[in-house]
């Protein structure tokens, strides 16, 4: 797997994600074959083991199994988006005061670090992340996660709550037959939003955080994702000055994007 060196990552930052799986064995077989990814169990204690997905030595994500009580609930696989922060239990708060629902307040993620989990003002789920073993990186290149995405039915509320969260700026970028937003924190894109598609609508999407998989071929990565038996939620598609990109389900329904990307994420 090409990976290079890692980028050093500063708060605001996505820095990670990991997938709530109702039939880890299916997605763990589904993602090794499509991504080439590695995977490495950790045990958590008395929790659930944790898999860390590894693309060639680096640590790019995870997946875990959900519990009986989500799944009682009727709730679909889904990956979750971390944000780095600095301060995680003012930043929590300052989240709450913006409207945000806390479905989880901070709580120890073994030595690892601290998280909360949270319901932006549009009903899209993120998680915010302190880590407690030093600086935040991450790896680069092919097969690893390289771009978030929000996708709302209010992108007037969801820019408004971010912003003032996070200090991110919002630029609008003019695209095909949409429009779309690109976050910048400080100088770095950060993050881009659009309008929830009306199609996506139809079958159920509600507003959520879509993560991107850096990928060397589109189309390749496609047929690949047809013939492990997931499906195809966006065909290929050409972003002028980006790269070649679609948007994807596993097996068990969880959305994710990939793209091959002009430059080298």
């Amino acid at each position: 797997m090409a990976t290079s060196e890692k980028t050093l990552l500063s708060a605001g930052s996505f820095c990670w994600a990991d997938l709530n799986s109702t039939d880890p064995g299916k997605t763990r077989s589904f993602y090794t074959e499509l991504m080439g990814w590695t995977l490495k169990d950790v045990p958590m204690g008395e929790g659930p083991t944790y898999t860390m997905v590894m693309s060639g030595e680096h640590g790019v994500g995870g997946m875990y199994a959900m519990d009986s009580a989500q799944k009682d609930m009727g709730v679909p696989s889904h990956w979750m988006c971390y944000i780095l922060v600095d301060d995680l239990e003012a930043m929590t708060k300052k989240a709450a005061d913006l409207g945000a629902t806390v479905v989880a307040q901070p709580f120890s993620v073994g030595q690892f670090g601290t998280m909360s989990v949270l319901v932006d003002p549009t009903g899209a789920n993120f998680a915010l992340w302190k880590s407690s073993t030093g600086e935040a990186t991450a790896a680069n290149g092919v097969g690893t996660l390289c771009w978030n995405e929000l996708l709302t039915e209010d992108t007037g509320k969801a820019s408004d709550f971010y912003t003032k969260l996070l200090d991110w700026t919002g630029e609008a970028m003019p695209m095909a037959n949409m429009n779309y937003t690109v976050f910048k924190n400080g100088q770095a894109p950060a993050a881009g939003m659009m309008e929830l598609p009306a199609e996506a609508k139809k079958h159920g999407a509600k507003p959520h955080w879509l993560l991107y998989v850096s990928v060397a071929d589109c189309d390749q990565t496609i047929a690949r994702c047809k013939e492990l038996g997931g499906g195809v939620c966006m065909p290929a598609t050409d972003f002028e000055g980006v790269g070649r990109g679609a948007i994807l389900t596993d097996p068990t329904g969880a959305a994710f994007g990939v793209i091959r990307l002009n430059k080298t994420c």
